[in-house]
């Protein structure tokens, strides 16, 4: 497991942006959320994802931390995958190819997890001291063999220890001892990772269900919507069903993650399927502001977030990081002089804060969310506000 620090571009060296924080492997939805989250505009690719921390071993994932070309998501991604369907002797394994190989980039991390099969691994052994004394009783050194058991109890054991390593181009670690069996070294990196976009296809389901006719069935199958009427009676048949009052749902899928814990595993599939077809309507760019709207609104039922998504041009979504730029982006807004507003020590958080109090806009995950109507209401008030001096001097 890897946990990344997703961070957008223009923010990176901004005060007070944190990015976003994505536990890996993750789905594709789950990537998008994160980069959503970020502010990462959307389809533009212009972010860095940092490792923060891991359960593999530090050396092993050390190179990618403060490299000049950090990796891209998806081979990150990837790399977790890899990680994570390895045995767990394996992990040990790696801590020493990063000493046998040391790795200077994701794809050689990535070509690494392909030959854990190329080394023996001998746990417990983790000083040269019980190295010599795993040689001497396995007679593994030609010189050492010929000699009696009271001449070897004579030998520093250290030293034969450390004379095997020479002989096997073995790695001592902290779990264990690491030999290299074989000089072939696989490479299955796949060069169109680092350039690969993360985003939506036309053909990307908005949400999937994986359903079966009983709970304890042991046999299941997804339905991806929106579906059509003829893919929908194909699932009913691979289910062994006739209506899907018959079915439920064992699990849910979704390009709106908080749409996962929604969906009960009861829920009517004909409404799921409406909801899918009225987020699909919206477009991926807008699947950040539709979140957004959801988080401000507490979603809590399928016709309330039906309704969102077929209202959702009635707010304004503004995908800024933090609530200073919001203050920096009012302010500029106003006509006022930003720069010189720094440079005199200008609260632009508080400023942001305090107009925002003044409305029903939010402070969401996904950037600042405001009612249109709410919006231009404010609008008109600070009009008049700037009309009744010239209204009162006449």
């Amino acid at each position: 497991m890897l946990k990344v620090n997703v961070r957008a571009t223009q923010y990176h060296q901004e005060e007070g942006y944190t990015g976003a924080e994505l536990r890996l492997p993750a789905s594709k939805s789950e990537i998008i959320d994160a980069l959503d989250r970020a502010r990462v505009p959307y389809g533009s690719g212009e972010y860095v994802a940092i490792p923060s921390m891991t359960t593999t071993p530090t050396c092993f994932i050390e190179p990618l931390i403060n490299v000049a070309c950090p990796p891209s998501l998806a081979e990150l991604n990837h790399l977790a995958q890899r990680l994570e369907i390895l045995e767990p002797y394996d992990q040990y394994i790696l801590e020493g190819i990063a000493q046998h190989r040391p790795p200077r980039s994701a794809a050689d991390l990535i070509d690494a997890t392909h030959n854990t099969d190329k080394y023996s691994f001998y746990p417990y052994i983790s000083t040269d001291k019980q190295l010599g004394e795993h040689a001497i009783e396995n007679d593994i050194l030609p010189e050492f063999s010929s000699m009696s058991r009271e001449v070897q109890a004579c030998l520093d054991l250290s030293k034969v220890g450390a004379r095997l390593r020479q002989y096997e181009g073995g790695i001592l670690t902290g779990d264990g001892y690491i030999v290299p069996e074989s000089d072939e070294w696989v490479q299955m990196y796949d060069e169109t990772l680092a350039q690969r976009a993360i985003t939506w296809d036309e053909r990307d389901p908005i949400i999937s269900l994986e359903i079966c006719k009983h709970s304890d069935d042991l046999e299941s199958v997804w339905l991806h919507c929106p579906a059509s009427q003829e893919d929908m009676e194909r699932v009913l048949e691979a289910a062994h069903a006739n209506i899907f009052d018959e079915c439920i749902i064992r699990r849910v899928q979704s390009v709106i993650t908080d749409l996962e814990y929604e969906i009960e595993f009861d829920q009517y599939i004909s409404a799921v399927n409406g909801l899918a077809s009225d987020i699909k309507a919206i477009g991926p760019e807008n699947y950040a502001k539709y979140k957004a709207a959801y988080e401000l609104e507490g979603v809590g039922d399928l016709d309330h977030a039906r309704q969102l998504a077929q209202e959702l041009d009635g707010y304004s979504f503004i995908p800024l990081s933090t609530t200073a730029e919001y203050g920096r982006a009012l302010l500029e807004q106003s006509g006022m002089d930003v720069d010189l507003a720094a440079k005199y020590g200008f609260d632009f958080d508080a400023y942001a804060r305090s107009r925002l109090n003044l409305t029903d806009a939010r402070f969401t995950d996904y950037g600042i969310l405001m009612p249109i109507q709410q919006q231009e209401l404010r609008m008109e008030q600070e009009t008049e506000q700037t009309l009744e001096p010239t209204i009162g001097g006449m």
